[in-house]
């Protein structure tokens, strides 16, 4: 971390404070610099990273069309997220497991993880915001539901790569269904 600090600060020196997409690119360099100090691939690293923008994207899309009916718009979303779960190949569902597993003997990949998973609630809850049905809903209501709906996709993925048979591609959608429908108001 001591490079990323030092590339930071001369940043900052010369520029002033960060904007946000560069402050995402940084927690990006320390979470790849903890993972692999912690034994973790770059290559594993690299799909964590595809996976979750590609939850994102699809979520993006699902919600372009602000005028968008509830069960349409729940309908879309849990689609969207399920694809991830179900469309995940390789060891990412193992890297999720990984990071949670040695975020808790090393603190310092715990934070990194925590980081990238609250900028993708954050991100999450951004883009649930924008679209009318949830309009009314407070702000700490819409970042929980874009916190539990992130868990989820992490929980099913780890569970749907351990063990395929016990979770159907018709569970992951049903379970994703039921979680958006229930979070959303």
């Amino acid at each position: 971390d001591a490079a990323v600090d030092a590339v930071v600060e001369e940043l900052k020196d010369r520029y002033g404070p960060l904007p946000e997409p560069v402050e995402a690119l940084v927690a990006v360099a320390r979470f790849r610099n903890r993972a692999r100090a912690a034994g973790v691939t770059e290559a594993c690293t690299v799909q964590f990273e595809r996976a979750t923008t590609r939850a994102m994207d699809g979520v993006a899309d699902a919600l372009d069309d602000p005028d968008l009916p509830r069960e349409d718009l729940v309908a879309r979303v849990a689609e969207a997220l399920a694809d991830v779960v179900l469309e995940t190949t390789g060891s990412w569902p193992l890297l999720l497991h990984e990071f949670q597993a040695v975020g808790l003997r090393e603190p310092a990949v715990g934070r990194a993880y925590r980081t990238l998973t609250v900028r993708r609630r954050d991100f999450l809850a951004g883009l649930l915001r924008e679209h009318r049905v949830l309009a009314d809903v407070p702000d700490e209501q819409v970042t929980h539901t874009a916190a539990m709906l992130v868990m989820l996709v992490h929980t099913l993925s780890v569970e749907r790569h351990l063990a395929p048979e016990d979770l159907t591609v018709d569970d992951v959608r049903d379970t994703l269904a039921a979680a958006v429908r229930s979070l959303l108001p």
